[in-house]
């Protein structure tokens, strides 16, 4: 069963309330199984406001004996009005269920032991094999177009092929943050710098647990997210290492005494496209990311992005150079965004240092 509502090529198995207004091309009204019952249980008046119910106490015993302990005045009378209701309704579900069908209705009728059909949809067994009339074709055999329709149907085919391409022209273009700074800097060699995205989605998750709450049971947290991602529960050893040799770093303690810390900070700004560096597309573009952590000191901001690559002496200079980019980019955007002075990082979580990134590009020309 598919847990997309109204993705084709699926089997839905619904009740007759649920389908009420709903159509298919096949439709099934299964035979649904055996509920044999021990005569009426209650009546509902429903002719005062709010409705009152009435309701028979019995005792089961065996596979069909009841023996009744109290029934309310009238209780015979009460049957036959709740019987008759109950035949009204059933005579409703049974349009729903048999209108439900677009192309073809297949109805499931059991029989009992002296042949007559049972169950719900006995009613309509009678018309099951009768063979539907075909209405007979009113239309004449199609005359090919005069000239001159000719010309006009091309005409109207090329203006709505221009209206349609004017339309689905793109008039907003939304772009990543990672994505723009990731195409123009030279991609290190992942299988030798990490383990993956999932296993940097894990780790990020458990920092910006730890630095929310400091008392956070960073185990648990380690869990949940490896199981989440689907990698090994052995990993949480080394999670957990990781996270407090970063919870006792200088980048950390400063973090932890500023005015104001952040983390994962999701923004969305609308810019003119060159200032993100493209030149194709819509004049203007959004621009979207989440920043893993910014905190306010005295003199200004300081924004960090963590990375979990492995780190050795002979790849550290092409992941500075890599990722580069990507922290500048937000950090230009954060000064033009707080209107102050913006001071960026690249946070090596397996080292526990961090790289500064020189101020060497310029402040967008105007707020978005």
């Amino acid at each position: 069963m598919s847990l997309e509502p109204g993705r084709p090529g699926v089997v839905r198995l619904m009740t007759l309330h649920g389908a009420k207004g709903l159509e298919a091309r096949v439709v099934f009204l299964a035979e649904p199984a055996g509920n044999p019952r021990f005569g009426r249980d209650y009546w509902i008046d429903r002719t005062v406001e709010p409705p009152e119910g009435y309701f028979r106490v019995f005792k089961k015993f065996g596979s069909f004996g009841v023996r009744e302990i109290a029934l309310p005045p009238k209780w015979d009378a009460k049957c036959e009005i709740e019987e008759e209701f109950e035949k009204a309704e059933a005579i409703r579900l049974l349009y729903v269920g048999a209108t439900r069908a677009e192309e073809m209705l297949v109805v499931s009728v059991k029989r009992g032991t002296n042949g007559k059909p049972g169950g719900p949809w006995a009613a309509l067994e009678p018309f099951l094999g009768a063979e539907l009339p075909h209405p007979a074709s009113t239309l004449a055999a199609a005359a090919p177009p005069a000239p001159e329709l000719a010309a006009d149907s091309a005409a109207a085919a090329a203006r709505r092929a221009e209206r349609l391409a004017a339309s689905s022209a793109p008039t907003q273009r939304v772009v990543s943050v990672t994505a723009l700074a990731h195409a123009v800097g030279e991609k290190p060699v992942w299988e030798s710098t990490g383990r993956g995205m999932s296993w940097g989605r894990v780790l990020h998750g458990v920092l910006e647990a730890l630095m929310r709450d400091p008392g956070v049971d960073v185990r648990a947290v380690a869990a949940n997210l490896l199981a989440e991602e689907e990698r090994p529960a052995g990993e949480i050893e080394e999670v957990v290492r990781l996270a407090a040799d970063v919870a006792r770093s200088p980048l950390w303690a400063r973090a932890r005494a500023a005015k104001r810390t952040l983390v994962e900070v999701p923004f969305a700004i609308d810019a003119p496209r060159e200032e993100l560096g493209l030149s194709d597309g819509p004049p203007r573009a959004v621009l979207q990311g989440a920043i893993d952590l910014v905190f306010e000191e005295e003199d200004g901001w300081v924004l960090v992005d963590y990375k979990s690559d492995a780190v050795t002496p002979e790849n550290r200079a092409g992941l500075v150079r890599f990722y580069t980019p990507q922290v500048d980019t937000y950090r230009r955007w954060w000064r033009l965004l707080t209107g102050r002075p913006t001071r960026a990082g690249i946070f090596f979580a397996q080292t526990g240092d961090t790289e500064w990134i020189p101020d060497s590009f310029t402040t967008p020309s105007s707020p978005p």
